[in-house]
């Protein structure tokens, strides 16, 4: 299950870098910008029009496609294993984009930037070495199993408390001063939501394809699911919507970084806890501190990978 959960998570990770290539190439060709990793912003401002043309290209949309069609793997490896594994290895989309821009798009490396791939890759081997892939993290054999599994106090607490905190925090962002803060801990607690979320969604399904009991003569299995798919979806939306505005007002080096660490944060937090991936309480807590120790390194090495070298003053 683990290993299984793992390659579908790297296959995830390399569609979407490389989709995420694609898509850049294309606004590049469309821009008329040279593919350089740091470009005028300026420049980018007064040639937004012609982004709308974005769709016609065979290679956005080709590179869109391999986005969500990663997405489709994650939730595959999610049902396969914890989402403390699966979650770290997005990162990899990172590595996998940074190496294909640097070889088809002309992106030059330079060391600080080798030295934070390195550091993520350590720290994500640290986290696959730490996490509780060992715990069992099903919801139950059958439909009715997954949903009396939902109405624990755990969800029921969960849930509520994220949907008042979000309430809160959309209601600063929109009509109180924003900060990056504010739109990292909203995109990161969607975030969270999402990665729950599919993992129930694929419990559900797995349950009612291992099990004689299906989702259509199970009571109220059909309306939980649709409820659920719902939730995921406006969570991708208002999740992008945020972190649009984030890279609006801020800078991907400012906001990147510490985007992928609330997330993860969020992500493998809620996860551990709601499906009991760690047996006992001293356990969750020594993988807590040593999780925080490994998103503290990915941190600096995506600070790191966001550093440009000055260049050489000509005397």
């Amino acid at each position: 299950m683990l290993f299984l959960g793992v390659c579908f998570a790297l296959i995830a990770a390399s569609l979407i870098g490389t989709g995420q290539t694609l898509q850049k190439y294309a606004l590049t060709q469309l821009l008329q910008l040279p593919p350089l990793p740091h470009s005028d912003s300026k420049d980018r401002r007064k040639k937004k029009p012609e982004q709308t043309s974005r769709t016609k290209s065979p290679y956005w949309i080709f590179g869109f496609s391999l986005c969500y069609l990663g997405e489709v793997f994650n939730w595959l490896a999610l049902g396969q294993t914890s989402a403390s594994v699966v979650t770290p290895l997005n990162i990899v989309s990172v590595l996998v984009a940074g190496t294909l821009s640097a070889v088809f798009l002309g992106e030059e490396v330079n060391r600080s930037q080798k030295k934070g791939y390195l550091c993520i890759i350590v720290a994500v081997a640290l986290i696959l070495v730490a996490s509780p892939s060992g715990a069992n993290t099903s919801l139950g054999s059958t439909p009715k199993e997954v949903l009396e599994s939902l109405s624990r106090y755990e969800f029921l607490t969960g849930f509520s408390g994220v949907f008042l905190v979000q309430t809160y925090l959309i209601y600063l962002a929109m009509f109180r001063r924003t900060s990056i803060l504010l739109l990292t801990a909203i995109c990161s607690l969607f975030g969270a939501i999402v990665v729950v979320g599919g993992k129930v969604i694929t419990s559900l399904l797995g349950a009612a394809a291992t099990s004689s009991h299906s989702l259509y003569s199970t009571p109220d299995a059909i309306p939980s699911l649709l409820i659920i798919i719902t939730m995921v979806v406006g969570s991708v939306v208002i999740q992008e919507y945020f972190k649009q505005e984030a890279l609006t007002r801020y800078s991907v080096s400012k906001f990147q970084p510490i985007f992928f660490a609330g997330f993860n944060s969020a992500a493998v937090l809620s996860s551990v806890i709601l499906f009991k991936e760690c047996e006992t309480w001293q356990g969750l807590i020594a993988y807590l501190l040593f999780f925080g120790f490994a998103i503290g390194i990915i941190l600096v090495g995506s600070q790191m990978i966001q550093q440009v070298e000055p260049k050489p003053t000509e005397k």
